[in-house]
């Protein structure tokens, strides 16, 4: 049985192999890449259960609250599909769980020689995303021609455009664990990689990958240099721009903030009159149920009694009205789980920030937590499948990267 056990982990952990050319060529894809390897994984766990108490339950003691309050506001949630989202939630923590217990029953020479090959599938997924999400700035036209191939088949569906965003969005996240750990043998090839996909990000259509790759430098580079242990700092920031975000965003639109300072620039690209109009609607409407908030994914396509009256202003001010999600995730947690949740989220929060992985130097850990929030402040809703895969991955792939012997991590 153990012998067995072993072979199905082994084969769970090599399905991970596929993450590069899914990071580079089909991000959605991260979604059923996790859900066949954990199952994998889970069904070896399940094979010797005695595994079972390999799982850390102490590290995540303050995260468990906030887990358990979003499934109980299932009851007050008016979303479609609320539910199965939490069920898909629940899903990747087991999954993740079970990754990891079978990679730690791996050899330690294995073990290495698994976490190199992965490493090498993300960078060769970095740099399938950086050369697809330069086609704007060195062929603009590839756009035109994927779409009318893709009108052309009857089987699929290529989106060149979402597809290159998504990628783009999620190649910080996944740089900055790589150049932490073979910063000492590689520094300038990813000093050079982080250069390359600050600058096609920049001339991109993504914003949210621009975002989360400055983060993540700046946040590595004051770290790097200035030794300074910010966690609280970090969440104080934190908490008091979450807990203000309703009336941040309110006041922004009744002072047309964004119409009178913003530069050009971000008004065109980022449409950020009409996230001002978004933002101003869903905190308006985030206040009308400030302790406990609408539910699970209720942000998703919300519709407001009211609706009728945020329309007005937004003709007022000529902007295009749509309220698909929120685009913030400050209000969207204020909105979905109101102040008491947020409250509990905070202590999930203050509860990532002490997570210690394994000799993971304060630059490295800190810079992968701001590119992360680069990915998530102004852009996704975290409910999307792919997302919630690939921030399970990633804390998978941190978790196993850093060990003890690895003394020279930065």
């Amino acid at each position: 049985m153990a012998k067995t056990s072993a072979k199905i982990g082994r084969v769970a952990l090599y399905f991970l192999l596929l993450a590069g050319p899914v990071l580079g060529l089909a991000t959605k894809g991260f979604a059923p890449l996790l859900a066949i390897a954990g199952s994998t994984a889970f069904i070896a766990v399940l094979m010797q259960t005695e595994k079972l108490q390999q799982v850390e339950f102490r590290k995540f003691i303050l995260a468990l609250p906030f887990l358990f309050f979003m499934g109980l506001s299932l009851l007050w949630s008016q979303a479609e599909n609320a539910g199965r989202t939490y069920f898909a939630l629940i899903l990747v923590v087991v999954f993740i769980a079970c990754l990891r217990i079978t990679f730690k029953s791996l050899p330690l020479d294995e073990q290495d020689k698994f976490k190199h090959r992965l490493s090498a599938s993300l960078l060769f997924g970095i740099l399938i995303s950086i050369s697809v999400g330069s086609y704007p700035l060195f062929w603009p036209e590839l756009s035109i021609a994927v779409n009318n191939i893709s009108n052309q088949l009857t089987f699929a569906n290529i989106e060149l455009f979402r597809q290159s965003n998504r990628s783009l969005a999620l190649i910080p996240v996944f740089l900055f664990p790589l150049a932490g750990f073979y910063w000492h043998r590689a520094r300038w090839l990813f000093i050079s990689l982080i250069a390359i996909t600050f600058f096609i990000t920049a001339n991109s259509n993504s914003q949210t990958a621009f975002l989360a790759i400055s983060l993540g430098t700046i946040i590595f580079l004051f770290a790097y240099f200035y030794k300074y242990e910010g966690k609280k700092l970090i969440f104080s920031v934190s908490a008091i721009g979450l807990l203000l975000s309703p009336i941040i965003f309110m006041k922004s639109f009744e002072n047309s903030l964004v119409q009178h300072y913003a530069p050009q620039i971000i008004k065109q690209k980022a449409s950020a009159e009409q996230r001002e109009w978004i933002y101003y609607t869903y905190a308006n409407e985030a206040l009308s149920r400030p302790f406990i908030g609408h539910g699970l994914r209720s942000t998703k396509n919300f519709t407001p009694e009211n609706l009728n009256n945020y329309i007005k202003l937004a003709q007022e001010r000529n902007i295009p009205h749509s309220l698909v999600h929120a685009h913030n995730f400050p209000l969207q947690v204020i909105f979905e789980f109101g102040y008491l949740g947020a409250t509990l989220f905070l202590a999930a929060f203050w509860c990532l920030l002490n997570l210690r992985f394994d000799n993971a130097g304060r630059a490295t850990h800190a810079a992968t937590l701001a590119a992360t929030c680069g990915l998530l402040l102004f852009s996704y809703s975290l409910w999307q499948s792919w997302l919630l895969a690939s921030l399970g991955f990633l804390y998978f792939y941190m978790s196993i990267l850093y060990r003890r012997e690895h003394r020279n991590n930065v």
